[in-house]
């Protein structure tokens, strides 16, 4: 839990300094208005930073809460230590190649009800392979993989549903 408290608060703190610098630009290269106070700018930049470390806040505890619960609810007797690795593994797994991932198969499959399925497939294999790269007994590890799969499935479906909902009201 301290881990992913640390990447909120990194999070956080990182966006909050690009907000300020990106808006002390702005402000400098904008000549033909008044120059705004240093307590605003760093009041918008506070609250754009909360709204983006709510986003990946979000995220991160859907992610450490379903390894969590996959191993209080299945008792697979992992160590916090090594929840903390499958953590981190899933974490940057999911932020950078799974992108690339999706972007194949949506190449190769199209935007279809094969998509979902073929990615369900594609994220349970590599997380399994995750696990046993950290060191996870096989049947730990699969069954964390599985439960983390179907619940970004489960999203992607939602969201896939939400979007048909909105393209059948217009």
């Amino acid at each position: 839990m301290n881990i992913a408290i640390s990447i909120v608060g990194a999070i956080f703190i990182l966006s909050f300094l690009l907000f300020s610098v990106w808006i002390f630009i702005a402000e400098r290269k904008d000549v033909s208005s008044e120059k705004k106070n240093v307590f605003i700018i760093s009041f918008v930049s506070f609250c754009l930073a909360l709204i983006v470390t709510l986003v990946f806040g979000a995220g991160i505890f859907i992610l450490l809460g379903s390894i969590k619960m996959t191993n209080t609810f299945f008792n697979l007797d992992l160590t916090i230590k090594q929840v903390g690795f499958i953590f981190i593994g899933y974490l940057l797994f999911l932020f950078t190649i799974d992108n690339v991932i999706e972007l194949v198969v949506k190449a190769i499959v199209g935007k279809n009800l094969a998509n979902p399925l073929l990615l369900l497939l594609i994220r349970i294999f590599t997380l399994h392979i995750i696990g046993l790269f950290i060191g996870i007994h096989q049947t730990s590890s699969f069954l964390i993989a599985t439960v983390v799969a179907l619940f970004i499935f489960l999203i992607e479906i939602y969201v896939i549903l939400c979007e048909q909902d909105k393209n059948e009201a217009i």
